[in-house]
């Protein structure tokens, strides 16, 4: 994470990301991070991480940093999430509502399982 790109680009029309009245949007890593913050404030790259400034250094009284570490990918298509919430929840309270099937969704990057 040495590189840092300031691009300011315009949303598609219907996007949904909206800020409040004073505030802009911080994206960074294609979404994989968000936020609003107020519209003076003042960003900052650094080498391994962004910091934001409600003012100039070294003028400021409040700063915060975001970094992001991207791990390499881990295959989880050998662990059985169903039949695990299936043991899980086999010996649990016997007074507990609802305890069924386990259904399953999956999505890219994604699987969820819920009873």
């Amino acid at each position: 994470m040495a590189d840092w790109d300031r691009q300011a680009l315009k949303l598609k029309e219907g996007h949904g990301w909206k800020a409040k009245p004073g505030y802009k949007i911080f994206v960074a890593d294609h979404g994989a991070i968000r936020f609003d913050l107020p519209k003076e404030w003042v960003v900052v790259p650094g080498p391994k991480s962004i910091r934001f400034y409600d003012r100039q250094p070294p003028d400021d009284n409040c700063r915060l940093e975001v970094s992001l570490i991207r791990h390499p990918p881990i295959d989880w298509s050998g662990l059985p999430l169903p039949k695990l919430i299936r043991e899980v929840v086999k010996d649990g309270p016997k007074d507990a509502p609802n305890i069924g099937d386990a259904h399953t969704l999956g999505r890219p990057n994604l699987e969820l399982v819920w009873t």
